[in-house]
């Protein structure tokens, strides 16, 4: 190979990959000593590469011992005297370098040595990829489709100086097909420090695009009067957006969603089918959960703190357990609350930061479940500009056994409503406190009742599929 190949080859892989030219010089000469070592492990040898001359240099390496040791190995070790016979200069103690042809070297050690200098440069660029784009985490690129595999649903996107990777986890149920050459949003999940494929993970499932959306949509989240709080997003499904008003005159809700939900057609144009369905934010967190699980009127909660316990080696306290809350709700708005294949539970859940179980009025009470009294949800509204927290009927049997009106007030009401439907008059009139179980028994009982909601929400999920 001429001497201006090398440096030309050496320099094209530095500037295709963005990296230094050292860098690339010294993956091939690691590689070279690995594929080398690899076909004669007992010798030790030295590579180097001039790239002004051109030369690749292998050499291997000896020890200058004493002529008369014992066990000498001859893979690396030599006399002085025959040390002394190629250089008169040497002693016992320096190093003897005996050259090595490589032209010698069988086809298979170089193509080992071609794949390890390969994996070295993939490595030390995705290093310089990582330092480039970790700051960037989160946030949400416009990007342009390379490849997409619509049976397997992963896509390559081209980023410029690199590629990035969208998995099937990341990608939105939605999207039937990325057309190659067309640009989409996407968030950057993750950069990874890895040695193969490409490091940068892209996502089309995330919450931060929805959020990316409603800011450029929404003039009141972008001058901050309105900020979000939390996204939870189910992809294809649902997302749940957690707003909160800066300004104690301005409807967090209403302002999102505009007349005849004019502010984020845009979005849901974006979006396809996926429902957005905003809710705000309280700091007391019966009223929170009450408002995430709209447009379901849960009946009650319970709250069972995660389990920690202190390290022995650290002494700090690490959790073993998550968070529980369990919502209790009328068994005929199970399904409602649960939602198709279980997704409402899974956007609770993340909104709740806690695991979600949801059991009917009858399984708390056979249970002997201390609940607390679920306050009613302050409005929501869907995608579609309809309130999605709708009250239930005055004469509810579960809203008027723990929210209801006096007994005079129910009994007079019936007489528009008829028949149809029997309120319950005991227990009609409750204090009201958010703290209060409706319900304030002996929990004894709660490992087994765990046990068997867990099935029961678990069969609920599978009926809704």
């Amino acid at each position: 190979m001429a001497s201006n190949q090398i440096k030309l080859i050496v320099e094209e892989i530095a500037n295709t990959k963005q990296i230094p030219v050292p860098t690339v010089v010294k993956a091939f000469e690691d590689a070279m000593q690995k594929a080398y070592s690899k076909e004669f492990p007992e010798e030790v040898c030295e590579v180097t590469i001039d790239l002004d001359s051109g030369k690749i240099n292998l050499h291997k390496i000896f020890d200058v011992v004493e002529n008369n040791k014992q066990d000498l190995n001859e893979y690396f070790e030599i006399t002085l005297d025959e040390a002394k016979k190629k250089d008169p200069s040497l002693k016992v103690g320096d190093k003897w370098k005996e050259k090595f042809d490589i032209q010698s070297l069988e086809r298979r050690v170089v193509l080992h040595m071609l794949q390890v200098f390969k994996h070295g440069v993939v490595i030390e660029s995705n290093k310089n990829t990582y330092h480039e784009w970790i700051s960037k985490k989160g946030s949400v690129i416009y990007a342009e489709v390379e490849k997409y595999d619509a049976k397997a649903k992963v896509a390559t996107i081209n980023l410029g100086k690199t590629f990035g990777f969208m998995p099937k986890v990341e990608s939105n149920p939605e999207d039937k097909f990325l057309i190659p050459g067309k640009k989409y949003k996407f968030v950057i999940k993750d950069v990874l420090q890895q040695s193969k494929g490409w490091p940068i993970v892209l996502s089309r499932a995330d919450g931060g695009i929805i959020k990316d959306l409603l800011s450029a949509n929404i003039p009141e989240i972008e001058n901050k009067q309105i900020d979000i709080v939390q996204i939870a997003r189910v992809a294809g499904f649902k997302s749940k957006v957690v707003v909160k008003s800066n300004v104690k005159s301005l409807d967090p809700v209403g302002a999102c969603i505009g007349t005849k939900a004019d502010r984020i057609k845009a979005i849901l144009e974006e979006m396809g089918n996926e429902k957005i369905e905003f809710v705000e934010y309280d700091e007391n967190i019966g009223q929170f959960i009450a408002n995430c699980a709209n447009p379901a009127v849960l009946y009650g909660y319970t709250i069972i703190p995660a389990k920690t316990e202190k390290d022995e080696q650290t002494g700090v306290e690490k959790e073993i357990e998550r968070k529980k809350i369990i919502l209790v709700i009328d068994q005929y708005k199970l399904a409602l609350l649960i939602g198709l294949k279980g997704n409402n539970v899974k956007l609770l859940s993340q909104l709740l930061n806690a695991d979600v179980d949801v059991i009917s009025i009858e399984d708390a009470e056979e249970y002997n479940l201390t609940i607390t009294k679920a306050p009613m949800p302050k409005h929501s509204v869907s995608t579609n500009g309809n309130k999605t927290a709708k009250a239930p009927s005055k004469f509810s049997s579960a809203y008027n056994k723990y929210h209801g009106d006096s007994t005079m007030d129910i009994i007079n009401q019936m007489k528009d409503f008829g028949d149809n439907e029997e309120p319950v008059i005991e227990n009609a009139k409750q204090e009201e406190s958010d703290d209060k179980p409706i319900l304030d028994v002996d929990t004894k009982n709660l490992d087994s009742f765990l046990e068997d909601i867990e099935k029961q929400t678990s069969d609920a999920r599978k009926k809704n599929n």
